[in-house]
């Protein structure tokens, strides 16, 4: 996820352009999903619902 997260960023930079909402909602997505894997490893139950 934090790999992700920094490459989105050096994409952005790299072609000299604002993020749009798209890449906001990319960020969302790795952010959410990163978070969901660390409840799920531990142990939290309530994070496998949302799967």
């Amino acid at each position: 996820m934090h790999q992700s997260i920094l490459n989105l960023d050096a994409r952005l930079d790299r072609l000299e352009q604002a993020p749009t909402g798209d890449d906001y909602n990319r960020l969302y997505q790795l952010a959410n999903g990163g978070l969901l894997d660390l409840l799920k490893a531990l142990g939290d139950p309530s994070s496998t619902a949302a799967d």
